[in-house]
């Protein structure tokens, strides 16, 4: 649901998110006002209560090109971006399910173009040389509650743009020819 005040002239979906419900997608928004938005929609089952208005998101400095679930009804969020709620956030946030953004800030050193959550370990993605400080080359894995680069480092030769996880393995694709 988008307010009156940021009437939609053009939309444009990115990708998909399905983990159990709620569904969310993200994308840009372009308004009247030429402002972007991104737009985390969450479809829950069960009517729509319109007493409780709609939920906002907290402000986000830039583009979002990855989502993943935290499997508490909170996301996972990286991009583009410099700050998320008023925090400084380089490329890496948390946004909670009460839709605060949380403490957990890694920071990347350039864009994040993919995210996977499994069971406590949040794997990245991206254009970035460097994660929390330590060297990773395109592609990370940070452990969801500390907030620690783990020392997981398969170092792509280029850009990693998607993720997916099944038991313990990792899968990645991009543009990179050797990880």
């Amino acid at each position: 649901r988008v307010h009156d005040e940021h009437r939609v002239v053009g939309v444009f979906v990115r990708f998909l998110v399905y983990a159990n419900l709620p569904l969310a997608f993200s994308g840009l928004i372009e308004c009247l006002k030429l402002h972007p938005l991104l737009v985390l929609l969450a479809i829950t089952a069960g009517p729509a209560r319109a007493q409780d208005g709609p939920a906002m998101l907290p402000p986000i400095m830039g583009v979002v090109h990855a989502i993943a679930p935290d499997g508490a009804g909170g996301w996972y969020i990286g991009g583009n971006f410099t700050a998320v709620g008023g925090l400084p956030r380089a490329h890496l946030a948390h946004i909670t399910a009460r839709l605060t953004v949380s403490e957990w800030n890694p920071g990347a050193d350039d864009w994040v173009c993919a995210l996977a959550r499994n069971g406590s370990t949040v794997y990245v993605g991206g254009w970035f040389q460097d994660v929390g400080g330590q060297p990773r080359t395109h592609i990370a894995a940070i452990d969801a509650g500390s907030c620690e680069v783990t020392g997981w480092s398969p170092n792509a030769n280029s850009v990693v743009t998607t993720l997916a996880t099944s038991d313990s393995t990792v899968y990645a694709g991009g543009w990179f020819t050797f990880i």
